[in-house]
């Protein structure tokens, strides 16, 4: 059994999951990646205990334009004196007013590596939507909801 989750922003993903457990009536279903609770999106259930790493992609807003240079860099990644954060895969950037919707693949990155990697480069994150985890994507699913796929 899989289920997908659309978690929103201000909760946590233990009280999301939670939620989800308790409207099944279902306890043994296991998360496969978490996000903080500043960080919207995708959110998958499984009864497989062991969690693979799978790939994601973000939306991220932040505050400007990507320079040149920063869109150079995210491929690299950063090492900060308290951690490694591992490259980025820029797809697209769109500019909505001042602002920035980047559209990005992470293979290894946490959503709170993300907004530590924009902020360390100069930029404010506005927000961070999950929206692809492995083979499945969030779509139209609204927040706070979830479906079972099989």
């Amino acid at each position: 059994m899989t289920i997908l989750i659309h978690k929103p922003i201000g909760q946590t993903s233990t009280d999301t999951i939670s939620l989800v457990k308790k409207d099944m009536g279902i306890q043994d279903l296991y998360p496969i990646d978490h996000l903080h609770e500043e960080t919207e999106g995708l959110l998958i259930l499984t009864e497989n205990s062991t969690s693979p790493t799978l790939p994601s992609e973000y939306e991220v807003i932040i505050d400007q334009y990507l320079s040149r240079q920063a869109q150079n860099m995210l491929p690299k990644g950063l090492v900060t004196s308290e951690q490694v954060i591992p490259g980025i895969e820029l797809i697209e950037e769109k500019h909505k007013g001042k602002r920035s919707v980047v559209h990005l693949k992470a293979a290894r990155t946490t959503d709170t590596q993300l907004r530590t990697l924009f902020e360390t480069i100069g930029y404010h994150v506005i927000s961070i939507r999950r929206i692809r985890l492995g083979d499945f994507k969030l779509g139209v699913l609204s927040a706070g909801r979830w479906k079972k796929i099989n």
